[in-house]
């Protein structure tokens, strides 16, 4: 049978009314993937304007924005939560919610919905061109066996993750051992950032700019990947006038620089990533970001990193996050921030586990690009859409 979206496939999901306490709210930011990964717990008198979608068992929700493939299937936890109306939630009795949701990242659904995408600001499909979309839906029991074999490969990704985050999570406990443990601690000096870096600097540049297809490259908040790696490749980026890194040389990017993104409800202070490829040097920044250089004569670039990632880093910088509309920071108290600075020998230590460890986390996420790539394959092989 052949439904058309928004008229024969009801969007489901409603505004929120009053409630007491708090809920955890999901912005786009929150998702990866399939996954919820982050949130904010929101009172009804404080949430975000854009926290009003309410949610039922059964509601599937994937972002609008282009070139953004983040899908939520609701379940018994998540039913409590508020989403961002920058989601399309949907639902339909004549389709299992686990054949919903692998239809919406499936590349060809994504392909055209990215292609169906406008707006000065953020390029997002809108209701008009979701009108357009008709898929071809099959009998519940052929969705249900659709639904057997790919969960069967979400399930082995789903594994390779874990995988990954038991060595960050390792990781992250060696961190703790030698530095943030109060009677280790003790032994380090502690430096607020100002001190240990030559550079934490942002220009209030390129609003409202133009960009280009080429000229000086622009890394934005969603080249930051959550791993702290950047994007990399010619069309992940914007790009502004040639002339730009003469015009704001304070934020042109070298090698082992730190960005930090400085506002945005799931990003502020925690999508932080460091330069280590050739192919980013010489790039400039949003006006999202702060360019942090760490002065390697008092504390080494790595080091510096995972102390701002980890749990001490984040809960220092978190105190200064100002709370409003839209979380923000700013460069005068980023530089307040405490940072331990123990002595080389001892930061290049974890320097060298880390660097183990993330090795190990490559020859991983090799293997969960191969079922990526299979699981894409298969989606491509069941799900169809015309464009009206």
């Amino acid at each position: 049978m052949k439904l058309r979206f928004i008229t024969d496939i009801k969007k489901s999901g409603k505004s929120c009314k009053p409630y007491d306490g708090e809920r955890l709210y999901i912005d786009t930011g929150s998702v990866q993937n399939n996954k919820i990964i982050d949130g904010e717990m929101v009172t009804y008198e404080k949430k975000p304007s854009r926290a009003n979608i309410c949610v039922t068992v059964g509601d599937v929700l994937f972002a609008k924005m282009q070139d953004s493939i983040k899908v939520v299937q609701v379940d018994d936890l998540s039913q409590d939560y508020v989403f961002s109306t920058g989601f399309y939630c949907f639902r339909d009795s004549r389709i299992e919610p686990s054949y919903l949701k692998y239809l919406f990242m499936s590349p060809l659904f994504n392909s055209i919905k990215d292609g169906k995408s406008h707006g000065s600001t953020m390029s997002a499909i809108n209701d008009d061109n979701m009108k357009r979309l008709i898929v071809d839906i099959p009998e519940l029991p052929v969705q249900r066996r659709v639904i057997e074999e790919l969960d069967h490969i979400l399930s082995t990704i789903n594994a390779v993750d874990k995988q990954i985050d038991l060595y960050r999570e390792l990781l992250a406990s060696r961190f703790f051992s030698l530095f943030e443990e109060p009677e280790q601690s003790k032994k380090w000096n502690q430096q607020p950032l100002d001190k240990i870096c030559d550079t934490i600097y942002r220009y209030p540049t390129f609003y409202g700019m133009e960009y280009l297809e080429d000229g000086v490259k622009v890394i934005r908040i969603g080249n930051i990947l959550r791993d702290g790696h950047m994007q990399l490749g010619h069309e992940n980026y914007v790009y502004v006038y040639d002339k730009a890194n003469s015009d704001f040389p304070e934020t042109v990017i070298e090698m082992n620089d730190i960005v930090m993104a400085v506002r945005g409800d799931g990003s502020c202070a925690k999508r932080i990533g460091i330069i280590t490829d050739e192919e980013l040097v010489g790039a400039n920044i949003s006006p999202n970001l702060i360019r942090i250089k760490a002065n390697p004569d008092c504390i080494k670039p790595l080091f510096l990193y995972y102390f701002m990632t980890g749990d001490l880093g984040q809960a220092r910088l978190d105190a200064y996050v100002k709370k409003t509309a839209k979380k923000n920071i700013a460069a005068k108290d980023i530089k307040k921030v405490i940072a331990p600075v123990p002595p080389t020998d001892v930061q290049q230590e974890f320097i060298d586990l880390a660097n183990d460890i993330e090795n190990v986390i490559a020859v991983l996420k090799k293997r969960q690009s191969f079922y990526y790539e299979l699981l894409n394959k298969q989606l491509d092989k069941y799900f169809s859409l015309e464009v009206q």
